[in-house]
C-alpha cells in the first residue's frame, strides 16, 4: 500500500485492541464495541485513510465519529466523511500497550446484540 508499511484495516485493528484489553474476542454484531475501540485507538495511534493511505489530521478527525465497527468516520447527519480506515501494523502493539496502562475499559459500551428494552422509570409524586 504505502513504502515499507504494512497497514491494517481499523475495524481489524480494533477487534485486535478488544481482545487483548478485555480478553474476549467480538463478532462483527459487535459495531458500538468496535466504534469506541477505534475512538481510543485515535488518541494513542494515526488514523490512515483511503487508497493510498494518508495521515488523517486532527481537524480531519474531529469531523465526525467511527461508524460501522469502525470502518467509516460519519458526520452526525450520516454523511461518510472518511472510508477505508486503517492503521500501521507496526504503531497497534504499541497503542493497545498506552491503553492497557491507562486501564482503558469497554465495560461501559453497549453491544449492540446485548441491547434490550428497559422499563421507563418514573419518579413517584
Amino acid at each position: 500500500m504505502s513504502a515499507g508499511r504494512e497497514f491494517l484495516p481499523l475495524p481489524a485493528a480494533a477487534a485486535i485492541a478488544y481482545a487483548r484489553l478485555a480478553g474476549v474476542r467480538l463478532d462483527e454484531s459487535a459495531t458500538n464495541l468496535l466504534d469506541a475501540v477505534a475512538t481510543a485507538l485515535a488518541a494513542t495511534t494515526v488514523i490512515y485513510a483511503g487508497e493510498p493511505p494518508r495521515r488523517l489530521s486532527d481537524a480531519e478527525l474531529a469531523m465526525g465519529s467511527f461508524r460501522r465497527g469502525g470502518a467509516v468516520l460519519q458526520r452526525g447527519d450520516g454523511c461518510v466523511v472518511f472510508g477505508r480506515l486503517y492503521v500501521v501494523r507496526a504503531d497497534l502493539d504499541p497503542a493497545i500497550d498506552r491503553l492497557q496502562r491507562a486501564g482503558v475499559s469497554f465495560s461501559h459500551v453497549w453491544r449492540d446484540s446485548d441491547r434490550r428494552r428497559l422499563p421507563r422509570v418514573v419518579p413517584a409524586s
